[in-house]
């Protein structure tokens, strides 16, 4: 028996995955810095960076080239990116907006179009996946669109006669339903990683929304599999007995993408 020395990493949340070479690396944010360290031992630090906003639970690495490609989520944004690359982070999901930028601090708001509304909308990705066909990086989420009414609101200075601002606010916000999207990431030496769009299929609208499990399989496929979360012990026992639930499975080949 042959015992193996292990750096100790702090943290509650990370992603475990293999270089190309057939060692260990590790994925994990200690609270103030997101590391990547690979080696039997786990001692040799790829790659780090600070944090600049909290950030949660959603990590993930693959290598493609022999080069790590990150997922992970600051905030509310969800990023891929090429670690030691200058700038190289794409954010996933789509967002669109029909509001103008300008907000503005006038002597008056007499044109302020308070009578006028705007809409914007974004993807709220609540898991996220990173998998491989190759040497090729693909990239498995689910959504959840939410869309926002906007509208222009004036509010007077409190310097009397000294002006007003005219902004944006939230009137309302709906959430439409929530997809799969499949994209593949094609990470560059230079510049931020390519991100082309290949699947988005809706699962439900909002009232049945299921839960998604992610699993990518070793010749480059992902499985899928959608139905009820698991209820806790506590739940469970609270409602019991119950029906069984029902599940989908589904297969996304990556193999068929040109």
């Amino acid at each position: 028996m042959v015992a193996t020395s292990v750096t100790p990493i702090s943290a509650t949340r990370f992603a475990a995955t293999v270089t190309p070479a057939g060692v260990p690396a590790v994925l994990f944010h200690d609270g103030a810095t997101l590391r990547l360290r690979e080696g039997d031992d786990l001692a040799n630090e790829r790659w780090s960076e600070p944090l600049e906003r909290e950030q949660d639970e959603l990590y993930d690495v693959v290598y493609a080239g022999g080069e790590p490609v990150v997922l992970s989520r600051s905030s509310s944004v969800v990023g891929v990116r090429a670690p030691g690359v200058e700038n190289a982070a794409w954010a996933l999901g789509e967002s669109f907006s029909t509001c103008p930028r300008n907000t503005y601090v006038g002597v008056t708001c007499d044109e302020c179009p308070v009578d006028r509304s705007c809409h914007v909308g974004r993807d709220i990705i609540t898991q996220a996946k990173l998998f491989t066909r190759g040497e090729r990086v693909f990239a498995a989420f689910v959504a959840t669109d939410q869309r926002q009414r906007m509208g222009y609101a004036r509010t007077t200075l409190p310097i009397v006669n000294a002006g007003c601002v005219c902004s944006l606010e939230r009137r309302e916000l709906q959430v439409v339903g929530r997809s799969l999207v499949v994209v593949e990431v094609t990470p560059s030496t230079h510049r931020s990683p390519f991100v082309t769009e290949w699947m988005r299929v809706s699962l439900a609208e909002t009232s049945a929304m299921p839960y998604a499990w992610l699993f990518p399989r070793r010749d480059g496929d992902l499985d899928v599999v959608l139905g009820r979360f698991p209820a806790t012990h506590e739940t469970a026992l609270a409602r019991y007995p119950e029906a069984g639930s029902s599940y989908r499975f589904l297969r996304i080949a990556t193999g068929l993408i040109p």
